[in-house]
């Protein structure tokens, strides 16, 4: 991922802000993304929005 890591050091260089987003979803996954909707429906394991520390 050098890339990333070039983008990070640069937006770190410019104190710019990173922003880290994290997604949190009902654990029937009845609100998850469509995209990762068929993954879920196949058994892909997804942070639960009741998890402890979410």
């Amino acid at each position: 991922m050098p890339r990333m890591e070039r983008i990070l050091n640069t937006y770190r260089a410019e104190a710019l802000p990173i922003i880290h987003v994290v997604r949190l979803y009902n654990g029937d996954g009845s609100n998850v993304d469509l995209c990762r909707q068929e993954a879920v429906e196949k058994g892909a394991q997804n942070r639960d929005a009741a998890y402890r520390g979410s």
